[in-house]
């Protein structure tokens, strides 16, 4: 595999990667990777289409040296060659001489016209039979039957059928199973990003237990926690107030929320936390709880 080839498998899987891991931010609602991946995926793009395109400059580049170099071979060959003879100048008229080959010439045009007939005449009445037997096995196949036209009929030969068929047969199921899969794409992450009222148990109470990852925020989970819920309110387009920060050692935290938030919420929720950083502190979610309300 040469270092082109290398090149463009390599700008392939940057390319579907890139656009595999927007999808999944964007399902995750992780707004700030969906970002950076989507600029990775636009620039990776541009380098296919410059790769592209530089290819075929080379190439027309390539042939234009070409034609460049065949013209000046054929200057060069042309300002090489030597000098042209007059092989006619013995027709030119002059006082010194008789021309005589023109007299000479039609004398043996003549004799040569005789000569030929002679033998054509002579081939076409000893080569006669030889001519009826090659045209007999020419039209043997328009003979007539060996049993006449009341005999059973010759068996019928199948005639193979054009390619093109299962060709175009392919080309549309393929296209069909593409058209398909962008459809189910397209509709995966609308419903996944698309903000939809949720069932809301009243009166539930939402824990969320959250893991920090820096030097700063092991020294102070609950401060980092804090900032990052205040940060990632508007998700919801409703307020959800925060009952508690309650610290849980080794960079960890909990926050207690006075309310249901829901599916579609704990998805923003998450990815909103997960994705959102403040002076190199960076948290993930390990897990949800849903506190019903107490009965009685």
């Amino acid at each position: 595999m040469n270092v082109r080839r290398a090149t463009g498998l390599l700008l392939g899987v940057a390319q579907v990667s890139t656009g595999v891991y927007l999808v999944v931010y964007l399902v995750r609602w992780q707004w700030n990777r969906a970002l950076i991946c989507g600029v990775l995926f636009i620039a990776t793009e541009v380098l296919i289409i410059g790769r592209m395109v530089l290819h075929r400059l080379r190439s027309l580049e390539g042939q234009l040296d070409a034609t460049l170099s065949a013209q000046s071979v054929q200057r060069s060959l042309v300002e090489s060659r030597p000098p042209e003879i007059d092989r006619f100048a013995w027709l030119r008229e002059a006082s010194t001489r008789t021309n005589v080959f023109l007299p000479v010439l039609l004398g043996a045009g003549v004799v040569a016209s005789a000569l030929a007939w002679l033998v054509e005449t002579a081939a076409r009445r000893t080569a006669r039979p030889t001519l009826e037997r090659s045209l007999v096995t020419a039209m043997a196949p328009l003979a007539f039957p060996p049993s006449g036209f009341l005999g059973p009929a010759p068996p019928r030969v199948a005639l193979a059928r054009s390619s093109s068929a299962p060709h175009w047969a392919g080309l549309l199921l393929a296209t069909l199973v593409v058209a398909v899969g962008i459809g189910l794409l397209i509709d995966v992450v609308a419903d996944a990003t698309q903000r939809r009222p949720d069932r809301l148990d009243l009166g539930a109470t939402t824990v969320v237990d959250m893991r920090f990852r820096g030097a700063r925020a092991v020294a102070d989970p609950e401060r980092h926690a804090s900032n990052l819920m205040a940060a990632c309110s508007p998700v919801f387009g409703r307020p959800v107030p925060t009952l508690a920060v309650i610290p849980q050692g080794r960079g960890r935290a909990r926050l207690v929320l006075d309310g249901d938030i829901g599916d579609q919420g704990a998805t923003r929720l998450r990815g909103c936390l997960e994705d959102t950083t403040f002076a190199g502190v960076q948290a993930s979610v390990v897990e949800f709880i849903e506190v019903p309300p107490p009965r009685g």
